[in-house]
C-alpha cells in the first residue's frame, strides 16, 4: 500500500469515498467468498 492511501485510509477509513479515489479498493466493495463452501458441498453428496 502506498503512503499516500494508507494517510487516506488513516483520516477517512477503508470504506470512505476518499480511499477509493486516492486509488484503494473500498472494505464494501471487496467480494470474499462464504467459508466452508467446498466441505459443505462435498458433504453432501
Amino acid at each position: 500500500m502506498p503512503a499516500l492511501t494508507g494517510g487516506v485510509k488513516t483520516k477517512y477509513g477503508a470504506d470512505s469515498s476518499e480511499y477509493e479515489m486516492a486509488g484503494g479498493t473500498r472494505k464494501s466493495e471487496i467480494k470474499r467468498s462464504p467459508r466452508g463452501s467446498k466441505k459443505a458441498a462435498t458433504a453432501a453428496n
